[in-house]
């Protein structure tokens, strides 16, 4: 791996060619001090470890060549991993509410099993329906055609 001076324009032109040995030295000279300001925020170091990977990954797959100097880039990293706390901190922060808005008996294991089998059996009961075919000469409506193959209207 070269060295080279992260301030120099030559580094630029390395991380905008997507130079790896470019981005890891831009990470080695940010990513503690940006978990550092995550943890700060999100109060979890190992959450703030995983937004500031995220955001390099977004960094190291987005187009680099709209950053002038190295300065802007870490204005764009710590940035991003501001917004991203934030909205982790939201979205717990809806799911701690939700959570708390759940019933004793929506917590138990059964619950969620009856839910998910009573999903299962209304999808089959739409899926079979759309599988029968109405006769559209008789524009029957479906509860018509349902009294009819059920033996309560007589058949014409």
């Amino acid at each position: 791996m070269y060295s080279i001076d992260i301030q120099s324009p030559e580094f630029m032109k390395y991380l905008e060619r997507g130079e790896r040995e470019a981005f890891q030295q831009l990470f080695e000279t940010y990513h503690k001090a940006l978990c550092f300001f995550a943890a700060r925020i999100v109060r979890d170091h190992s959450e703030a470890e995983d937004i500031v990977q995220d955001v390099f990954l977004s960094f190291w797959k987005m187009d680099r060549g709209g950053f002038p100097n190295v300065k802007t880039i870490k204005t764009f990293l710590y940035n991003s991993v501001q917004h991203r706390c934030l909205n982790y901190l939201r979205d717990l922060e809806i799911r701690d509410r939700n959570y708390k808005n759940l019933n004793k008996e929506e917590l138990d294991e059964d619950y969620f099993l009856c839910q998910q089998i009573r999903a299962d059996v209304v999808a089959e009961l739409l899926m079979r329906l759309m599988s029968y075919r109405i006769d559209a000469r008789k524009s029957l409506s479906v509860h018509t055609w349902m009294a009819k193959r059920n033996g309560r209207l007589p058949k014409s």
